[in-house]
C-alpha cells in the first residue's frame, strides 16, 4: 500500500472520530475523539511528508491533551510560542506559512470564551487548512476540512445570522 493511499485512510478514521464527537455531550469524552483524530491527522502529514503541518496538528493534539486537565489561558500563550517554534524549525516554504497560519488561528481561536469568536476564528483556520491540503494533494483531508467549514458555516448562520421567525396570531 502506498504511503499516499495510507494517508487518505487516516483522514478517513479521523473524520469517524470527529464525528463521534459530534454526537457526545461530555467535554472529556469530545476532547479524547479531538485527540485521536489529531493523532491520526497528524500522522497523514507525516505520510505525506508534509513536516511543518504534522508538527503543528501534533502540537494540537498537546493542546487537546492539556485542554482535558485544564483550561488555563496561560496555555494559550505555550502554544503559540511552539506554534512559532514549529514553524522556524520545519520552514520550507509557502506551504509551512499556511499551516503555522492555521495552527495559530486555531490556537487563538480555541481560547475564546465568546464563541461568536470561535467560530468566525475556526472557519478561518479552516479555510487555511483546506488551501493547504488542496496545495499537498490531499483531496481526503481538504474533503474533511470542507465539511467542518460548512458545519460551522450553518451553525454560525444558525446562531448570528438567521433573523427570528415572528408569528402572527390572526384574530
Amino acid at each position: 500500500m502506498s504511503s499516499f493511499l495510507l494517508s487518505q485512510i487516516l483522514i478517513f478514521f479521523a473524520f469517524c472520530f470527529d464525528l463521534i464527537s459530534f454526537q457526545l455531550k461530555k467535554r472529556e469524552q469530545i476532547l479524547l475523539c479531538f485527540i485521536a483524530a489529531s493523532s491520526l491527522i497528524g500522522l497523514h502529514f507525516v505520510l505525506l511528508k508534509q513536516e511543518t503541518a504534522a508538527y503543528l496538528v501534533f502540537v494540537s493534539t498537546l493542546r487537546f491533551i492539556t485542554f482535558y486537565f485544564s483550561t488555563n489561558r496561560t496555555f494559550l500563550y505555550l502554544f503559540l510560542f511552539i506554534n512559532t517554534c514549529v514553524l522556524f524549525l520545519t520552514y520550507y516554504g509557502a506551504l509551512s506559512v499556511i499551516a503555522y497560519m492555521a495552527g495559530f488561528i486555531g490556537t487563538f481561536a480555541s481560547f475564546q470564551k465568546n464563541d461568536k469568536l470561535m467560530r468566525q476564528g475556526m472557519m478561518l483556520c479552516t479555510s487555511l487548512w483546506i488551501a493547504h491540503n488542496s496545495l499537498a494533494g490531499s483531496p481526503a483531508a481538504t474533503a474533511l476540512e470542507a465539511f467542518f467549514l460548512g458545519s460551522n458555516a450553518v451553525g454560525y448562520y444558525r446562531f448570528y445570522l438567521r433573523q427570528p421567525q415572528v408569528i402572527k396570531r390572526e384574530h
